[in-house]
């Protein structure tokens, strides 16, 4: 007879999956998957997921915290095709981890840099460090909570202090045991150079201000000051100045004047800090007081306080008078100190006087006035 033929075809499978898939796992925990399926050939599970769990030779293997996604799978056999199941997944959960190593410590002269090794076991999460301290021997209290390395620089430590440093790693999950403790007593060391300083002319005086030294050497410092006027030698004129300014007093007009400045510590000095310069320049001295009147009975003492600023040169004084209300008029000048003494007044006269003044530079406003009758 003639050929006759019918075609065979392979079965689908049914959709693969995992009949023992665990409702939950915990970091470094594993399992071996279960593939349940119609096929005839052989199944498998993958991980799509690496950081969470990986699959090696057929057990999951739960390496980070957070969900596992797997996937089932057969591969075609002789009556079935291959078919791949749906996602199925479970969380894991992180555990605390490992302890961190034990601190190594240097001193930088106030400071402390902490470096430590990390924990063996991450415990599946991010990991974080909290930095405990003790000082002299005291109770050891938390400085740092939050660090991201293993490295942290403990601010503020000071000359011959014994400080000890621990760690402590923290996840998700819970924090590890403190690590143990490393010590070491700060030294100290001689500070770095300050800044230049900048001047400032208050005519009559000069302001100082100054950067610290980058490093303070790991004690207290303090600051002298050095003067050369007109390009002399420079002389320390003051030492133990606690802060980054300073006013040298009794600039006068022309001269010029430069200044360095000088760190200390316990433990010994800096180098001397680059050299300012300015020349003084005088202004007009400021108003003096409104002078105080004494009837001498023929002559009037006047007395009144100098100007708050003499303006940065020497300062003298004229005197103004007015008799019985009538126009000021200067009856003085060149009055080097701040009292004078009017003569030839008449009883029953109103006298008024009033200050001015003068340096190189100008003169300053007119005093106030003040006014006495003469009496016999």
């Amino acid at each position: 007879g003639s050929s006759q033929s019918f075609t065979v075809s392979r079965a689908a499978s049914s959709t693969p999956s995992i009949t023992n898939l665990p409702g939950s796992g915990i970091f470094n925990g594993s399992f071996t998957p279960v593939v349940s399926t119609t096929g005839d050939g052989s199944t498998s599970a993958t991980s799509s997921t690496a950081s969470v769990c990986t699959i090696t030779s057929g057990t999951v293997n739960y390496i980070g915290a957070g969900t596992c996604k797997l996937v089932a799978h057969v591969a075609e056999g002789l009556n079935y095709l291959a078919a791949d199941g749906a996602v199925q997944s479970f969380e894991v959960a992180a555990v605390a981890p490992s302890t961190p190593g034990q601190p190594v410590l240097v001193d930088n002269h106030g400071s402390f840099g902490l470096t430590w090794s990390e924990p063996t076991s991450l415990g599946g999460a991010p990991v974080t460090y909290s930095v405990y301290k003790s000082t002299n021997g005291g109770v050891f209290v938390r400085i740092a909570t939050g660090v991201t390395g293993t490295s942290y620089t403990a601010q503020g430590t000071t000359d011959y202090n014994t400080y000890a440093f621990r760690v402590q790693a923290t996840n998700i999950a819970g924090s590890s045991a403190v690590s143990p403790y490393s010590w070491l007593r700060a030294q100290a060391i001689a500070p770095s150079t300050p800044g230049q300083p900048v001047l400032v002319d208050n005519h009559g005086s000069f302001g100082l201000t100054w950067s610290e030294p980058t490093t303070l050497g790991g004690a207290s410092v303090t600051y002298s000051v050095y003067k050369s006027t007109n390009g002399g030698v420079f002389v320390k004129i003051a030492t133990g100045v606690t802060g980054t300014s300073y006013t040298a007093q009794g600039t006068t007009d022309y001269n010029t004047y430069a200044f360095r400045v000088q760190a200390t510590n316990i433990a010994g000095s800096s180098a001397i800090s680059p050299y300012s310069w300015l020349r003084a320049q005088a202004i007009a001295p400021s108003t003096p007081g409104q002078p105080v009147l004494v009837d001498n009975h023929g002559s009037f003492g006047l007395t009144w306080s100098e100007p708050t600023s003499l303006g940065g040169a020497p300062v003298t004084y004229s005197v103004y008078k007015s008799t019985n209300g009538g126009v000021f008029v200067r009856i003085a000048t060149g009055v080097t100190g701040t009292s004078y003494t009017a003569q030839g007044t008449t009883d029953y006269n109103t006298y008024a006087f009033r200050v001015q003044a003068t340096n190189i530079a100008g003169s300053s406003a007119v005093s106030p006035y003040s006014w006495l009758q003469a009496k016999p």
